[in-house]
């Protein structure tokens, strides 16, 4: 079962020692990685070391379960995956990775595959997907891109869980009052909607805000909705993406199919006229 960790420097070491650190920035102190899970192991290092090249750390394995064992948690990075796995397979692992909540970009890197199968992937939540042969260049481009993107999700989940740690300390009422101001209500409005004076919305939209760690409600509001919102533009993002995938696939099958007929088009011209007797 195949597992080495290494981080890319631009000369190999002499003496064996691991380097220090990797020339990708890390997210909060932490060094992003690029985790490798494929079972043919020319192809595992062939990847292991294009990303090497390049400053990257990477992990390789060669079974899905593998990989699990030793993520543990979320750590950030992306993750290239072979969808031809033995045991759970990679559609498996990124079933898992979803119910395990971890947010890990994946792109599917495949010598197997066709457009209903990239299709699912992306539909799975894969980030991009690569067919052989394809371009190292544009394959690292979008390595580069998914951690860029894994750090913006990692900031935003410590975020979100600074929040949901703070909404845990409000009390029922007080909740009932935050959504109701999110949704654009004033506080006269408020208090005929719960049936209190205006005075105590006020006393409490006071607490959300020493509560919630603001200094007005237009920042309190901003909180909440630019949160909401970061996660459904991500949602958005990714279903345009496979739209776009599946448009550019499909204009690419036609591009073939419309070259073949110009290609024949002589011969299919040759053969009409000989079958009308016009030759």
């Amino acid at each position: 079962m195949a597992n080495d960790r290494s981080i890319a420097i631009s000369k190999p070491s002499e003496d064996g020692k691991r380097p220090a650190e990797s020339t990708v920035p890390a997210v909060s102190g932490v060094v992003p990685w690029v985790f490798i899970v494929n079972h043919h192991e020319p192809a595992r290092e062939a990847l292991r070391q294009l990303c090497t090249s390049v400053g990257l750390a990477v992990e390789t394995y060669a079974t899905a379960e593998a990989f699990l064992a030793a993520l543990g948690g979320r750590r950030p990075g992306c993750l290239l995956l072979e969808l031809c796995l033995p045991g759970m397979g990679g559609f498996g692992l990124q079933r898992e990775l979803a119910a395990r909540n971890l947010g890990l970009p994946v792109i599917v890197v495949t010598s197997y595959g066709d457009v209903r199968t990239a299709v699912d992937a992306l539909k799975a939540g894969a980030f991009d997907y690569f067919e052989e042969p394809f371009s190292r260049q544009l394959l690292l481009d979008r390595i580069h891109q998914a951690i860029e993107l894994d750090r913006a999700t990692c900031q935003l989940e410590v975020q979100c869980a600074e929040l949901a740690r703070r909404l845990a300390l409000l009390t029922p009422r007080e909740r009932e009052v935050l959504d109701l101001v999110v949704d654009g209500h004033t506080n006269k409005k408020i208090a005929a909607l719960l049936g209190v004076r205006e005075k105590t919305v006020e006393c409490h939209r006071a607490n959300l805000m020493r509560k919630l760690s603001v200094e007005s409600v237009a920042e309190m509001i901003r909180l909440v909705v630019t949160l909401d919102g970061n996660s459904m533009q991500r949602q958005r993002l990714h279903a345009w993406f496979v739209v776009l995938w599946i448009l550019a696939s499909t204009a690419s099958v036609l591009s073939g199919m419309l070259d073949d007929l110009v290609s024949d088009l002589p011969e299919l011209l040759a053969g009409l006229v000989s079958s009308l007797g016009m030759a």
